[in-house]
């Protein structure tokens, strides 16, 4: 169970020792002045909303899970006991094993349901292979064996492909490519090392890969011709010492990376980097490595990786194109340490499921606003009570023109046309899990998110 909490410092000893109850009241007054004070300034300095919200458990805590891909309406865990996968509307923690189990899968891909492609950790020999299977993960065929042992960390984005091209492949590991699915592999001229590889969605001849260099620095090299030349980019306005960039993402022009407590963009390709994060010292729920950054269907960057504190998970969000950054925290009471390696999205309307990887699968549904006329909750629209198993009841300042329950992957379950400002709705014959209600007119819409229990 993820429950939320905020933590407040307690009144100092001084103020305990008071003995009178008018004393007592003023101290404690003065006391949360001084705080708001504090919290206030703290907001202002970061440019920054910190959330505590919740977010709900969907299994897999016995197991570390390495990659998490999102293809139709499946949801796929790579993890150190092979491939799992589960239907995305659901909110169980039931899991389907789909290849490969007793063996640490550290990535991925998906074409189809019957075919993909993985990273495979060797065990025993200590390499690295990429198999593939034809058949949904009843057998797997070697398409590359590793020929040295593998020692760096569990990272990311072992193998980069085009968007959309199954064909094309590039392996960090191996520094090998191949044009044709697998068949054949060539050299990759240039040196490719690091934490990661990955291709620009837009453009498909820009290859990035990243990490760090051997004096522990952060390190970016950018291909513009497919791989045949890189360029080592110059990341000491990144973070200037002992860093790393884990991963990037894109936003026309803009990169945007993250590293270990920091995240930055940069608008000239690499020459000068914008610094808008950077937790390294303040010992915070988000002083993080930093392993993963997405972008939504709905414009949003999200991030997040493993903290300090090991019974939380944090997560980043960014509306503005990674320029500035809200925070959101989760308290986990029964995964005591999560220690998140991934993240994958699935966007439904002006919704974002953002679900989280790594020591168990957690899944957080943040509802956009600001993307249409927003109606606020309580003053326009009010939705009681919630969490419900029975009948939800809706007041509201406007006649809606349609109103339908839909699940999370945007599955419509039931739809009807109010009559009156004022109406109800029967969720009895729903399973448990998370919802959406989604309630439209000519001035808008508007989504809240519903939980059947």
């Amino acid at each position: 169970m993820l429950t939320s909490a905020t933590h407040l410092p307690t009144l100092p000893a001084s103020l305990k020792k008071r003995k009178t109850e008018h004393e007592m009241t003023i101290a404690t007054q003065n006391y949360t002045v001084m705080k708001r004070i504090i919290y206030l300034s703290l907001l202002l300095l970061l440019c920054t909303t910190s959330i505590f919200a919740q977010a709900i458990y969907l299994g897999l805590g016995h197991l570390k899970t390495s990659d998490l891909t999102i293809v139709g309406e499946n949801l796929y865990a790579s993890t150190n006991n092979g491939i799992f996968r589960k239907n995305i509307s659901s909110t169980d923690t039931l899991w389907t094993p789909c290849g490969m189990q007793g063996v640490y899968v550290l990535q991925t891909i998906v074409k189809n349901p019957t075919t993909f492609i993985s990273v495979v950790f060797d065990g025993v020999t200590k390499y690295l292979d990429i198999k593939k299977t034809i058949d949904g993960g009843n057998s797997f065929s070697v398409l590359l064996s590793g020929d040295k042992e593998f020692k760096a960390a569990l990272f990311l984005d072992h193998l980069a492909h085009p968007s959309n091209n199954y064909d094309t492949f590039y392996s960090l590991y191996h520094r090998m490519k191949t044009f044709d699915g697998g068949i054949t592999w060539t050299p990759i001229k240039d040196y490719l090392g690091g934490r990661f590889v990955k291709f620009h969605p837009e453009f498909g001849n820009q290859i990035f890969t990243g990490g760090e260099d051997l004096t522990r620095t952060a390190e970016l090299k950018y291909s513009a011709d497919s791989g045949n030349n890189f360029k080592r980019i110059n990341m000491t306005s990144f973070f200037a010492g002992d860093n790393a960039i884990y991963d990037i993402e894109f936003v026309g022009n803009r990169w945007i990376g993250v590293g270990e407590a920091v995240i930055a963009y940069t608008d000239d390709s690499g020459e000068n980097w914008v610094q808008v994060w950077n937790s390294w010292a303040d010992n915070s729920t988000f002083s993080m490595y930093i392993f993963d950054i997405e972008k939504s269907l709905n414009g949003q960057l999200y991030a997040s990786g493993t903290t300090y504190f090991n019974n939380r998970i944090g997560l980043f969000s960014s509306a503005t194109n990674g320029q500035t950054w809200d925070t959101i925290s989760f308290q986990c009471v029964d995964r005591i340490n999560p220690e998140i390696k991934c993240i994958a999205l699935n966007s439904v309307n002006k919704t974002d499921n953002i679900y989280f990887g790594g020591n168990g699968i957690y899944l957080y549904t943040k509802i956009i606003t600001g993307i249409s006329k927003t109606l606020t909750v309580d003053n326009d629209i009010m939705i009681f009570p919630n969490p419900s198993s029975s009948t939800l009841y809706c007041k509201s300042t406007e006649l809606f023109d349609n109103v339908c329950l839909m699940d999370i992957s945007g599955r419509i379950l039931k739809a009807y046309k109010p009559n009156s400002k004022e109406f109800s709705m029967d969720i009895s014959s729903f399973g448990k899990g998370i919802y959406l209600l989604q309630l439209k007119n000519d001035n808008g819409n508007y989504s809240k998110k519903i939980i059947i229990r």
